[in-house]
């Protein structure tokens, strides 16, 4: 019953952020995850998320969607490409952890990964690592 009433609500968060899935497929070559769209969302055109371990995506999809753009709109001033990928991860009990940056990653990339472990979340599933790719417009 539980997870009935998690699915039912993360459909309605999913609607309510306007967020179209786009199922498995790339928002680049590198990231094949779950897609998603964002219409009507200032800076962000889509996405992908990818977990580990596979089949999570679905779970993470709400909550990156309905913050993803104030994410974003705070970390422009970074340096960055058009294609920005971060990751989180969760830890034990579910919540936000941050994954030690990699070599390469541009200073939008960390901060976008900054914002996403500071935000508020909903229940997320445990012990799992998110990478979040974005098309910017």
């Amino acid at each position: 019953m539980r997870t009935l009433v998690l699915l039912l609500g993360l459909t309605a968060a999913i609607t309510a952020a306007g967020c179209r899935g786009r199922g498995r497929g790339a928002a680049s070559k590198d990231v094949q995850g779950v897609g998603f769209e964002l219409p009507g969302v200032a800076h962000v055109e889509r996405g992908a998320i990818f977990t580990t371990p596979p089949g999570r995506e679905e779970a993470f999809l709400a909550f990156v969607a309905g913050q993803v753009h104030v994410w974003i709109a705070a970390c422009l001033p970074e340096t960055g490409g058009d294609t920005p990928a971060f990751r989180f991860a969760t830890g034990d009990t579910g919540a936000l952890e941050k994954l030690p940056p990699q070599a390469g990653d541009s200073a939008r990339e960390r901060c976008l990964a900054a914002r996403a472990i500071a935000s508020a979340a909903p229940a997320l599933p445990a012990r799992t690592q998110v990478k979040v790719q974005l098309a910017l417009k």
